[in-house]
């Protein structure tokens, strides 16, 4: 045709803003944590998982039991094949079955062992400012340090005829609702994590315990009772005249006294009084009145 040009026309360039727009639109948008705590916790100060040390012990412990489990079985089969071959199939339940019982009750006590070591290494502590995320598996629980109304605090001695190999300690939180959360030495640090409990719960606590004193309540803990008169204890009573010192010390509330025979002393352990360490502040502020 006259006048067109023989050239043949360039592909038209593709658009890459397009694209570009299309990829922003397809980016995946990140997911809200299962384990999240309440906006009002504020930020997270640090995480508290299981100790290593910990999880390789009950591991240990569930693999050694499996291996005795394995050596029972193939002790068993020995007696089974030995009492077959030398006396008859008539025999051979009765030489092999002790074995092979010992075998089932180590079997599923290492079932038992393997199942806590699992349940054990699934457990995790978030601490935060204004709370606590509690967190087992894919369960977890949110706990505002409002809600905790009392701490208790116990200490396992592990031993034989007198002979201690360890202690343990175990520390459970008493929320005004719900289920209460215990925590062992599993957890790592776990006595700066109590610290870190008790500095934000026994300021409100104690600021309640004063008021309530006040107003002519007695305060409740656990075998003891904080009365106006003094310190009770079922029938007996210690007047605030009389306390002389009190301290926590080896697992004890030890509150010493004058009475009419010279120096006394009661000792009460602290695992049965909630708040022990809020209970003990408040017999020397009250002591010194």
């Amino acid at each position: 045709m006259p006048g067109a040009s023989s050239r043949p026309v360039p592909p038209s360039p593709r658009q890459p803003v397009a694209r570009t727009a299309a990829k922003t639109r397809a980016a995946p948008q990140p997911r809200a944590s299962a384990h999240a705590a309440p906006p009002e916790f504020g930020g997270l100060i640090r995480e508290h998982k299981v100790r290593p040390d910990r999880l390789v012990q009950l591991w240990a412990i569930a693999g050694v039991t499996f291996t005795a489990f394995a050596l029972a079985t193939a002790y068993g089969f020995y007696r089974w094949y030995f009492a077959y071959a030398h006396y008859g199939p008539a025999v051979v339940w009765r030489w092999a079955s002790p074995s092979w019982i010992a075998a089932a009750l180590l079997f599923g006590l290492g079932g038992i062992l393997a199942l806590r070591a699992f349940r054990v290494a699934r457990r995790r502590l978030h601490l935060y400012a204004g709370g606590l995320v509690w967190i087992e598996g894919r369960r977890s629980r949110a706990l505002a340090w409002a809600e905790v109304l009392q701490i208790y605090t116990a200490g396992v001695r592990y031993g034989l005829l007198g002979l201690a190999w360890g202690n343990r300690v175990r520390v459970t939180l008493i929320p005004a609702r719900g289920a209460r959360i215990r925590l062992t030495e599993d957890l790592a640090h776990l006595d700066s994590l109590v610290e870190a409990i008790k500095h934000s719960v026994y300021p409100r606590l104690l600021a309640e315990s004063r008021q309530a004193f006040n107003a002519g309540a007695a305060l409740d803990f656990g075998p003891l009772a904080l009365q106006k008169e003094g310190i009770a204890r079922g029938a007996h009573r210690i007047p605030w005249g009389s306390v002389t010192a009190a301290n926590l010390e080896s697992g004890r509330l030890q509150i010493q006294f004058a009475d009419g025979a010279g120096s006394s002393r009661l000792r009460v352990s602290a695992a049965q009084i909630p708040n022990a360490d809020l209970c003990l502040q408040l017999i020397q502020i009250l002591g010194e009145k």
